[in-house]
């Protein structure tokens, strides 16, 4: 029978609307997944993964729309001994951008903790500026220039007042193209040596953009696609199929039994859902997924669909076959499993499908106010990252249109679909 009901539903316009919304998406997040390297909550919760992508960087296809606002660019500098202890450093860059970086950082990777690094960086237009970087630990050494104080100065000192990434790229508040050169001596002390880059951050990256933590949109939304379809899908036919039951049995065996399921449905009927979770999560902390999917069947044990399959049991009760069932000797469990379940099935499942959404948002809405899981890249994770960073105040709107669009793509993905089933199973949907 479900058989039938699905086909129903997919000869219908909205019903394979809504199918293909629900197959693209999952298609793209599978495929992703797939060739995505390595454990995806491991990297969306390693810092050092992200430290070359920009800072709240718009999506690259921004730039279809004629901006020519840059990506990251890194300039390696080659080295050329001159004598024992001194190397030559030389690199250089054309810009050809409408926009200065984000960010400029300069990074030396040394094996010696005694050198001194002297470096300059030529303009199109003839400036110069120079900075003495004394080399003092092995490893790698970050500066940016935005915020070292030495560097900073430098840059202030050569081109005057103003943010040092952008005085670098620009002159009378306009964008300098053309090539830059980065030129330099490093002096070893102690025999080591030390490579230098200097990374030039972009104002645009990826298909959806980076976050405050530099992080890759992109990466979050593949992985909370389907975390918000398993947590969707599992959590609604997990309360329907519950809710299905208890409305049976309060049919089936009505008088103190149909009594106790209804006011207990009356009560569960009436808790303010997203409060009463508020409230377990104030004293627990926050939510797992495991843990929420506990807590939200757990208080979704009765509702409108088991009223509804109370109803629906009630005229199945009065049917020839459950009639001859009975007088065949047949057991209520045997005639529950057998006859009843069977036939609320579809409705259940219809019902089911219609409700993904609204535990999809129950989670982002938990997420927004700040009781979600926060290690797992969820779409309300990611949307409670720009309330708190204030995206919207900033106007960083593409950080927060894109898990919304997909949020809402699951929705009417579901809804589509759902409404296709309903109205298979359903005679007076059916006769509209």
């Amino acid at each position: 029978m479900i058989g039938e009901v699905f086909r129903e539903a997919l000869s219908t316009g909205i019903g394979i609307a809504g199918v293909a919304i629900l197959a693209g998406l999952a298609v793209v997040s599978l495929a992703f997944l797939l060739t995505a390297p390595g454990d995806v909550v491991a990297m969306w919760n390693s810092p050092e993964y992200w430290m070359y992508n920009p800072r709240i960087a718009m999506p690259e296809w921004f730039n279809y729309f004629g901006l020519n606002l840059p990506k990251t660019e890194i300039v390696k500098l080659s080295a050329t001994p001159v004598r024992d202890g001194i190397y030559e450093l030389r690199g250089s860059l054309s810009w050809r951008y409408s926009a200065t970086p984000s960010e400029v950082v300069i990074e030396v990777n040394s094996t010696t903790s005694n050198a001194l690094l002297r470096l300059s960086i030529a303009r199109p237009d003839g400036a110069e500026v120079s900075f003495e970087i004394p080399v003092t630990r092995r490893g790698l050494i970050r500066m940016n220039v935005d915020i070292d104080r030495e560097l900073s100065a430098a840059v202030k000192r050569a081109l005057g007042e103003g943010t040092p990434s952008q005085l670098l790229f620009s002159k009378d508040g306009e964008v300098l193209q053309g090539r830059y050169t980065f030129s330099g001596v490093l002096y070893s002390f102690d025999g080591g040596f030390a490579s230098v880059r200097v990374v030039l951050y972009g104002r645009v990256h990826g298909l959806a953009g980076t976050d405050d933590l530099r992080r890759d949109l992109f990466v979050g939304i593949m992985f909370g696609i389907p975390i918000a379809f398993v947590f969707g899908v599992a959590t609604a036919f997990t309360t329907a199929f519950v809710q299905s039951f208890f409305g049976i049995l309060a049919g089936w065996f009505g008088r103190r039994v149909d009594v106790v399921i209804d006011r207990l449905t009356d009560i569960f009927l009436l808790l303010p859902f997203l409060p009463v979770l508020i409230t377990i999560a104030i004293f627990i902390g926050k939510f797992t997924l495991s843990m929420l999917f506990v807590a939200v069947v757990g208080l979704s044990l009765f509702g409108s669909i088991t009223k509804a399959v109370r109803s629906l049991t009630l005229q199945l009760k009065s049917s020839q076959y459950v009639e001859a069932a009975k007088l065949a000797g047949a057991g209520s469990m045997w005639i529950i499993t057998r006859h009843l379940l069977p036939a609320v099935i579809p409705f259940t499942f219809a019902n089911a499908v219609i409700s993904v959404p609204t535990f999809v948002y129950l989670e982002a809405a938990l997420s927004l106010v700040g009781f979600g899981d926060p290690f797992l890249p969820t779409l309300g994770q990611l949307l409670e990252r720009t309330f708190a960073q204030g995206a919207l105040y900033n106007g960083y709107w593409w950080w927060i249109l894109t898990p919304s669009s997909v949020l809402i793509l699951i929705t009417l993905g579901f809804a589509f679909f759902g409404y296709a089933l309903d109205k298979a199973v359903n005679p007076r949907l059916r006769r509209r």
